[in-house]
């Protein structure tokens, strides 16, 4: 938190946790974090954490995409200055031996190559007509995209997170036949 104003400030920061859910209004907490409460001095900055238990949390799968929104607050005198909602969801991946594991089971990975013919990444595609193609990779039990030479745009990476679909962006190293050194100076 900065204070920029010439006087000294009192701040609470809060955060609430809810689950996202595409058709409603997200406003049921699923967590309440306490408010951090502090005084800053004028002209200064001041990194504040906030932090609570969170037992049985629902973890994010290709099964069950469990996404939720963190809403943080910052007030100073019982005024909001500023809000930020972001979405997120937990999952922990891991190799084990030759197998690829998913929140600490294995998982078989089904994967396709989101190549320029399906225009998947493309910034201006139509969003309906990338919606089909995502819901089509759904329904054949893909899991995985990997898609090739430039990022996607913000609304596929939304979507694949909603319909449960891992993405894994291609590398120079990935699959070419030509030989790549590296080079420590």
């Amino acid at each position: 938190v900065v204070n920029n104003s010439n006087r000294d400030q009192k701040y609470a920061l809060s955060n609430v946790i809810s689950n996202w859910v595409k058709t409603s209004d997200n406003k049921n907490p699923v967590l309440v974090i306490p408010p951090r409460k502090c005084r800053i001095r004028a002209g200064e900055r001041k990194l504040l954490t906030l932090k609570a238990p969170w037992e049985n949390l629902p973890l994010w799968s290709p099964e069950n995409p469990n996404l939720h929104l963190l809403t943080t607050r910052l007030e100073t005198d019982n005024q909001l200055i500023d809000e930020r909602v972001t979405r997120f969801g937990f999952r922990e991946f891991w190799v084990e031996k030759n197998y690829f594991m998913l929140n600490g089971m294995r998982f078989n990975l089904r994967g396709l190559w989101a190549s320029l013919s399906t225009g998947f990444y493309f910034h201006k595609k139509q969003q309906d007509q990338i919606l089909k193609e995502l819901h089509t990779c759904k329904k054949s039990n893909v899991n995985l995209l990997r898609f090739p030479y430039s990022p996607a745009s913000q609304f596929f990476y939304d979507k694949c997170d909603e319909l449960g679909i891992m993405l894994m962006p291609s590398t120079g190293f990935a699959g070419h036949r030509n030989k790549y050194i590296a080079y420590d100076n």
